[in-house]
């Protein structure tokens, strides 16, 4: 490579650093104990990792490719619509609502919430629309109209086209969404695209679970988990950049 062309790529990289700082955003919320506060989102150029941080606490967001939309549903809740790799022919979106409480960035739902699927034979769409109602952690409600449709153009007899609503309530101990609790004693392959390494966890008892129409979603130990079926689990966020 010469002089010029090195010249050119390092002029390159810094752009894409300061276009990433750049990018950095601050949005108000109010903690659970009715403190003012703000929730701040960072993406860090090449990481494919959005930084999630408020009040000294930090979490990080995996898969990250470009945020769709942040805005606040109530004066409890941030929700973040995020892209993250889906593959070719495959777009995929997840939904994040976040809650503080104690000076923590609180997870209170992630789930994927839009899948699109083209390719020369089908094409699919999966969407999710949320609405919460309530005015306290007492009554807060969230309502998730589901919409999945397919259509194949080898087999149009498989085709279908579904609507669906499910309610959550919110746990305000954990400081959750959820459905109900499921009895849990299995062991799972976990993957964390971190590493992209699978480990094997073992899991027993009664979990906060959200049965959606594609994957359910697991809330254990402090943390959400994506099951995408044969006893599989997804890491979507974590509390370091770096598995230790």
């Amino acid at each position: 490579m010469n002089k010029r062309n090195c010249y050119f790529l390092v002029i390159l990289i810094f752009c894409q650093f300061i276009h990433g700082v750049l990018k950095a955003q601050s949005y108000p919320i109010e903690s659970f104990e009715g403190n003012k506060t703000r929730i701040n989102l960072n993406y860090k150029p090449f990481s494919k990792t959005l930084r999630v941080s408020c009040s000294g606490d930090t979490l990080f967001l995996n898969d990250y490719t470009g945020t769709i939309g942040v805005s606040n549903l109530n004066k409890n809740f941030l929700e973040i619509i995020y892209n993250v790799y889906g593959g070719s022919g495959l777009e995929l979106r997840k939904t994040l609502l976040l809650s503080v409480i104690k000076n923590k960035v609180n997870v209170s739902m992630l789930v994927t919430s839009y899948v699109g699927l083209a390719s020369l034979d089908k094409k699919g769409l999966y969407k999710l629309k949320l609405s919460l109602t309530g005015d306290n952690t007492s009554n807060y409600k969230l309502n998730i109209d589901i919409h999945d449709e397919l259509q194949s153009k080898s087999s149009p007899q498989t085709d279908y086209s579904h609507n669906k609503q499910v309610s959550l309530r919110f746990d305000a101990g954990l400081n959750i969404f959820y459905s109900g609790y499921k009895d849990v004693s299995d062991n799972f392959k976990v993957y964390d695209p971190r590493d992209q390494q699978t480990t094997s966890r073992q899991v027993k008892g009664k979990v906060p679970v959200i049965p959606l129409v594609k994957n359910d979603y697991y809330y254990i130990k402090e943390q959400w988990y994506e099951s995408t079926g044969d006893n599989d689990l997804n890491i979507d966020y974590s509390r370091s950049s770096a598995k230790k």
